[in-house]
């Protein structure tokens, strides 16, 4: 009888090497998007509910089965995943930022690569939330608010000038009053004077 025993069986310290085989981006219409997956460098534009989903794998053929994957996306996770088999991502509506996505992979004997494949993507914001589009909403409000305060200043001295024309009246008529008493007492005088 022929037997093996697993002392006899190396430990495999290769290593792997880490490839990203796909990247697609699915939009809610069902439009579906691929981009070339040797770029460490990724820019997509904002879509809403867009499904941004990366497939990798480990260049380790021994028991590819076995193998390991860890990641983390910089600037999204909060700390690593845990170790699985699964080599695929999934994002759904990853908001506009930039982000660092680290991919570790280990062998079939849980040797874990050194360095870790790493890429950059960037999800440009939609128009309405980009640095112009704020300096524009900022510009807005204080044009508005200036217009506001114009208009408010405009009703007072408005509101004050029809104040002075009416005191401006009244005096008028304080004064034409004053002659006329002025005129008849003078009247009266003369008409007294002239019955005496």
């Amino acid at each position: 009888i022929d037997y093996i025993s697993t002392t006899d069986i190396p430990f495999n310290k290769t290593v792997p090497n880490l490839i990203i085989s796909n990247i697609s981006i699915e939009y809610s219409n069902g439009e579906k998007s691929y981009i070339a997956p040797d770029q460490n460098e990724i820019a997509l534009r904002y879509k809403r509910n867009a499904l941004l989903s990366i497939d990798f794998s480990s260049l380790d053929f021994t028991f590819p089965e076995r193998c390991q994957y860890k990641v983390f996306m910089e600037g999204y996770d909060k700390e690593w995943s845990q170790p699985s088999s699964q080599n695929n991502l999934r994002y759904l509506d990853l908001p506009a930022g930039e982000y660092t996505l680290h991919i570790e992979a280990s062998n079939s004997d849980l040797q874990w690569s050194n360095k870790p494949l790493q890429m950059h993507i960037k999800i440009i914001p939609p128009l309405w939330r980009t640095n112009y589009a704020y300096a524009f909403y900022f510009l807005m409000i204080v044009i508005t608010l200036h217009l506001i305060s114009n208009y408010r200043v405009f009703k007072i001295r408005r509101a004050y000038r029809d104040l002075e024309e009416k005191s401006s009246a009244r005096r008028m008529l304080e004064d034409q009053r004053d002659k006329l008493a002025m005129v008849h007492q003078s009247l009266k005088d003369s008409i007294a004077y002239a019955k005496r």
